[in-house]
């Protein structure tokens, strides 16, 4: 699907996921053996799709995502309440947590400390709004719990 199109489809909770290519995002595909490198939350602003992510080097984040072409979305159901809303952003300009990437890999949930590698971000806001279960370690297995619970991913170009 084109971005265009998909633009009017995507809302606030909804899952957007890559698939990198960059030489972390090979070390990530080889050590989950799965194609998916990245996640980041939805959050929709009147006409506007906006990503609310964790990335090595500037932490917890906005970022548009016409900018971050391409990358599949997961359709969630999520309310997407003011309190939800609060909490996603009360995150932003937290720093990324190069431990809780390493501890991901390796399926143990790391500190709580205000640090977020970019499942662990995306896991707690979709865990509390009650789509997810608490534990997060990869951006696959976060993908794949979605998948197992019935929902679909699809692919948006440019």
């Amino acid at each position: 699907m084109i971005y265009k199109d998909a633009r009017k489809k995507i809302k606030s909770g909804d899952l957007l996921v890559w698939s990198g290519n960059s030489i972390f995002g090979k070390i990530i595909k080889l050590f989950t053996r799965s194609k998916y490198t990245h996640v980041g939350i939805a959050w929709k602003i009147g006409r506007r799709i906006l990503i609310i992510e964790s990335v090595e080097g500037y932490g917890v984040r906005i970022f548009p995502a016409s900018k971050n072409l391409p990358f599949y979305v997961i359709h969630t159901d999520v309310k997407w309440t003011k309190e939800l809303e609060s909490i996603a952003l009360s995150r932003v300009g937290h720093q990324y947590s190069w431990t809780g990437c390493v501890l991901g890999f390796f399926g143990i949930n790391p500190p709580k400390d205000k640090r977020w590698q970019c499942a662990e971000f995306a896991n707690d806001i979709l865990f509390n709004a009650k789509i997810v279960s608490d534990k997060f370690d990869t951006p696959a297995s976060l993908v794949n719990e979605l998948i197992q619970k019935g929902y679909h991913i699809k692919s948006v170009n440019k």
